[in-house]
């Protein structure tokens, strides 16, 4: 919205894809984190990075949430970073290691039993993945990992101290994760290491697991990593990148100008 962006006005233009073209839903007046889908309610949850969230039915309603309901009020706290669905719940983290829930009954709350205290110190989570409801995971800043038992959180050893940025779930139950200047590390519970990479030195922000191959993006280049070897993946062609979404048919790379969708054999511009 030119309108807006001129204002310095933070907006989400909510989209909806009917599988030929793009409709409008709504406007939020805020900057959108995270979007996840809950399949058996058929709804879609949209996550700011101040806390203010909406719910969108299948027939195109939207209503407003906010996280701060819980108690706990991101937007004097820290900006919250991303999401992660598990079963019919929303898992999201954020900086100064904030962790909430929003359960099926849409009702919020934060999760950080075991989590230290605020501090001055800049830390914080960026990412989070889920094998199961007690084996989750946040990482973050300072190379921090941590894991949720189902009831608090413990600190794990770190392979390293570059932020890390996105986690994913491999097809055997490990986890993956990139980071800053070519960060790649793998591992499960209380065992991690680093993937040796010299091949990259670009920032990564997102990585997915598609059917054993693991594709890690940066801002302006998409890589694959399989097996063992790391190069660029030529059959997206796009000059921008950054953002992977993964629903088990197609994988979306969203980028600042471009919105690609990938079925396993080719790449699609959807824009």
């Amino acid at each position: 919205m030119k309108d807006l962006n001129k204002a310095q006005i933070e907006h989400s233009g909510i989209l909806k894809y009917d599988g030929e073209k793009f409709l409008s839903v709504c406007l939020k007046m805020f900057k959108t984190r995270a979007i996840e889908y809950l399949p058996q309610l058929k709804t879609v949850i949209i996550v700011s990075g101040s806390g203010a969230c909406t719910s969108i039915s299948a027939d195109g309603i939207d209503n407003d949430e906010s996280i701060a309901s819980c108690g706990k009020d991101p937007a004097k706290i820290g900006p919250l970073r991303s999401a992660i669905r598990i079963g019919e719940e929303i898992i999201v983290v954020g900086m100064q290691r904030q962790v909430y829930r929003r359960k099926s009954n849409a009702n919020w709350s934060e999760m950080m039993l075991g989590l230290p205290v605020l501090d001055r110190n800049v830390s914080g989570f960026e990412c989070a993945a889920a094998v199961a409801p007690d084996e989750i995971y946040a990482a973050g800043w300072h190379g921090e990992i941590w894991l949720y038992n189902g009831h608090t959180w413990n600190q794990l050893k770190s392979p390293t101290d570059r932020i890390i940025t996105s986690l994913c779930v491999g097809s055997n139950g490990e986890l993956f994760g990139c980071g800053q200047r070519g960060l790649l590390i793998t591992g499960r519970k209380d065992k991690w290491q680093k993937i040796e990479n010299s091949d990259c030195n670009d920032d990564l922000w997102a990585i997915q697991s598609v059917n054993g191959t693991l594709f890690v993006s940066g801002l302006n280049r998409l890589y694959t990593f399989n097996p063992g070897k790391f190069q660029i993946e030529n059959r997206a062609e796009a000059s921008s990148f950054g953002s992977l979404a993964w629903n088990e048919n197609i994988l979306w790379s969203i980028g600042e100008k471009d919105l690609l969708a990938f079925d396993g054999v080719k790449w699609r511009s959807m824009i």
